[in-house]
Formats: C-alpha cells, structure tokens, sequence
C-alpha cells in the first residue's frame, strides 16, 4: 500500500495497492491525488523512501 497521508491530522488523503511496491504503483497513487487539488495548493510532499 503506498498511501498519501495529511500530516496535520492523519487522514488518508489517496493510496493504490499493488502486490509489490514500484514505480506504477507510485505514479498512479499520485496522479489521482493530483487531479483533486488546486493549481495553488502549496502542497509538500515527503516520502520517507530511499
């Protein structure tokens, strides 16, 4: 499970589930994400991956 999580109150804001953790399963995740937020957002994102 590769999840997006707002680090203000915990909630889980999208993810995608694949049997193995690559590089699909991480573009996918974000471009759902993507498609709901703002031109303006600010967003930041961290990933605790190496």
């Amino acid at each position: 499970m590769s999840p997006i999580l707002d680090m203000y109150n915990g909630e889980t804001i999208s993810y995608a589930i694949s049997e193995r953790a690559n590089f699909e399963q991480i573009t996918e995740m974000l471009n759902k994400e993507l498609k709901k937020l703002p031109d303006n957002s600010g967003l930041i994102f961290h990933s605790d991956q190496e």
